[in-house]
């Protein structure tokens, strides 16, 4: 059964690392496609922000692999649990620059409102991947010239220090789901995945993986959307005192 299991925890491991690698990837070439094949007819501030694009597409590309090979450790049960004070709006802005080059191609807006002063008690390379997800989630489903908001506040400010949660909420005004699609989400019997406003692919595993570690952090996950209205990802993770 053990056996079983870490067999599941491989196939699953290289399904999220292809799925999240792939459109990095793509960027890379397109851009710099666009780069060889036009190179005598572009401005040279239009060559500077495709170069611009590829350089931090290819840095953050490199981080992202990384928090995924942290990733199969959390799955096979090896991974460290090292939680710390951190800076959320930080973190945000990490994460969001790692998919930047994809909301660019789309013209969608990705705005970072959390306070400077917020911060979470939470495992970093965790916290990245999770922020990760939900970003990249939205732009797929969210139309060009769309926007996102990543906003945050303090649940329940009556409860103890030690037990105070942030709540993080990624919001988007894209094509939103239905109630069943919503109860699909997170069912790793079923595994579900459909196709983003430009027919951009998913294995349906990045959620499942996002929840197993917010939950790693005592945290909850909730959505809520309507279709054409857009849809919010709402998380908890504890405040850091």
């Amino acid at each position: 059964e053990e056996l079983k299991e870490l067999n599941k925890s491989k196939d699953k491991m290289f399904s999220i690392i292809a799925h999240d690698l792939k459109d990095p990837f793509n960027s890379l070439l397109g851009f710099s496609e666009i780069l060889l094949d036009d190179f005598e007819t572009l401005s040279g501030e239009e060559i500077r922000d495709y170069v611009k694009i590829i350089n931090n597409t290819a840095k953050h590309s490199l981080n992202l692999l990384e928090n995924l090979l942290t990733w199969s450790r959390l799955l096979t049960g090896r991974l460290p649990f090292t939680p710390m004070k951190l800076l959320l709006a930080s973190e945000v802005d990490s994460a969001t620059t790692i998919v930047s080059s994809l909301a660019y191609r789309k013209r969608i807006t990705v705005d970072n409102l959390v306070p400077i002063d917020i911060a979470v008690f939470a495992d970093q390379n965790m916290l990245l991947s999770i922020l990760h997800n939900f970003v990249m989630n939205a732009i797929k489903f969210t139309n060009p010239g769309g926007k996102i908001e990543i906003d945050t506040g303090i649940a329940d400010d009556q409860l103890p220090e030690t037990e105070k949660k942030v709540i993080i909420s990624i919001r988007d005004n894209g094509i939103g789901m239905t109630e069943s699609e919503i109860e699909k989400l997170f069912q790793i019997k079923a595994l579900y995945s459909t196709s983003g406003t430009q027919n951009e692919k998913g294995t349906g595993l990045g959620l499942l993986l996002t929840r197993e570690m917010i939950e790693r952090h005592g945290g909850t996950i909730t959505v809520e959307s309507k279709p054409t209205k857009g849809s919010t990802f709402t998380f908890t993770l504890p405040a850091a005192l």
